[in-house]
């Protein structure tokens, strides 16, 4: 068993916080503790009641981790750096308006959120424009099993962000902070002068195969492929309904992005998918964000119907 070398001990040069302290936190807690394992850091989680103390285990490539950190004081959160939010979309406005006033008015503050929730961040950067406000995602994928057990799951998983555009204008300026996590080996964080289109894409992806697995309670992401008429005709549908939601028209990528689903879905064929498991444990979706956007819009008939079936299961 592999100790993380950050879990104890006093505040150090650099303070990470991570707001949620779920499967995409604690996985985000391992791949910060193994691309600054050289570096004097500090690293805490902040959950819904507030300072969280976290000890689980992460198993990744068969190997397990021991992920560990102390509750932070209060005093250590206005040393705070940078911050990752990794909670669910829906939770998002309330998340950071528990957080934010508590930590460093200069903090980086990084989303990691799935769905589409540029509205809502708009106005969270109007009533905190102090931050360093970065928009990003995640490829990787986490589980959480039963015990306090987690496992990692994506082998070429990454975490990208780059800038979001204020009032003020972009600041495009690396931190130092972010750049330590930006330069370290494996290359697990990268940075992107334009993100959007990577959120795009993800918002795309997520769309048709979240959408698709809820409804028809597939165990594992390969079971999409056994249908490809309906997957085909779902990821059309979204790919239009993505150009009203994001206000960007694809263009000529069409192949290339369906070719990208297929892969994706090949290679995490053996896992389930994250909406399907919150209908399944009977938990709120994220629907509203993706594909339940359909909504606000006339057409989009397979949309909606696929919609209403998953905010009826619950």
């Amino acid at each position: 068993m592999t100790k993380s070398p950050f879990s104890r001990g006093k505040m150090t040069s650099y303070n990470y916080c991570i707001i949620g302290n779920g499967p995409l936190g604690i996985g985000l807690a391992y791949l910060i503790q193994r691309a600054l394992h050289q570096e004097k850091i500090h690293l805490f989680f902040l959950g819904r009641s507030g300072p969280a103390a976290v000890k689980c285990h992460l198993e990744h490539k068969k190997n397990p981790f021991l992920v560990e950190t102390d509750a932070p004081h209060p005093n250590h959160l206005t040393k705070v750096d940078v911050c990752f939010v990794c909670v669910k979309a829906f939770d998002l406005k309330t998340a950071l308006s528990q957080h934010l006033p508590f930590l460093n008015p200069k903090a980086v503050i990084i989303t990691l959120c799935n769905g589409y929730i540029e509205p809502e961040l708009e106005i969270i950067i109007d009533d905190f424009p102090g931050f360093t406000w970065r928009s990003g995602l995640s490829t990787f994928g986490v589980t959480a099993h039963e015990n306090n057990l987690f496992s990692l799951h994506s082998n070429q998983g990454e975490v990208l962000w780059g800038p979001i555009p204020t009032k003020k204008g972009f600041k495009r300026q690396i931190t130092h902070s972010e750049s330590l996590l930006l330069e370290s080996k494996p290359h697990t964080f990268s940075w992107k002068d334009d993100i959007r289109p990577f959120l795009m894409k993800k918002w795309l992806f997520n769309a048709v195969t979240n959408t698709l697995s809820a409804t028809k309670n597939l165990p594992c992401n390969g079971q999409l492929l056994k249908d490809p008429g309906e997957l085909k005709k779902t990821f059309f549908e979204v790919l239009q309904l993505s150009e009203k939601v994001w206000q960007e028209k694809w263009q000529d990528h069409t192949d290339e992005l369906y070719t990208e689903l297929l892969s994706i879905i090949n290679q995490t064929s053996e896992n389930e998918n994250s909406m399907r498991r919150d209908v399944r444990l009977k938990r709120k979706t994220e629907n509203s964000f993706l594909a339940g956007l359909s909504e606000k819009y006339a057409g989009f008939q397979t949309l909606k119907k696929l919609s209403h079936q998953i905010e009826s299961s619950l």
